[in-house]
């Protein structure tokens, strides 16, 4: 069976990606595996108004940070099994924390298809692992096709 990644990048989630893919997946009668690869470094936060400083700091910590970011992806998994499983297409999702090049490339070289999602258009908000993306596709063989 063929096999197409969808790889997505912290918590972006172009819409498009799911549908090329699934619609990939009937094409070639295959299967989806989505990962959801995470930094392993927050981005660096600001403080817009001085005033939000205090409650800010006193109110948020890492894991809480970790916990939210995870209920978005879990509600991203939630809708891509909802659109895979209305098309009839075998989907595996996997949560892949602090990704490295090296962690990524194994579950890359499986795929005849990769689904990548671009570069967000506001980087500061959300977990970019994009780097290691980038440099875990160069050794890949599937064709890749980048998805805004």
């Amino acid at each position: 069976m063929t096999t197409a990644i969808l790889l997505y990048n912290g918590l972006h989630f172009p819409a498009g990606m799911a549908d090329g893919g699934i619609a990939w997946a009937l094409q070639t009668g295959g299967k989806i595996i989505a990962l959801f690869i995470l930094s392993d470094k927050d981005q660096e936060e600001g403080y817009p108004f001085p005033n939000d400083l205090d409650e800010a700091e006193e109110l948020k910590t890492d894991s809480d940070a970790m916990g939210k970011d995870l209920a978005i992806i879990s509600s991203n998994i939630r809708l891509l099994r909802h659109q895979a499983g209305t098309a009839g297409v075998p989907l595996e999702t996997r949560i892949v924390p602090a990704a490295t090049e090296h962690a990524i490339r194994p579950l890359l070289e499986k795929a005849d298809r990769i689904f990548v999602s671009a570069e967000p258009l506001d980087p500061p908000v959300l977990s970019i692992a994009l780097p290691k993306i980038k440099k875990a596709l160069a050794s890949v063989s599937a064709s890749v096709e980048w998805v805004d």
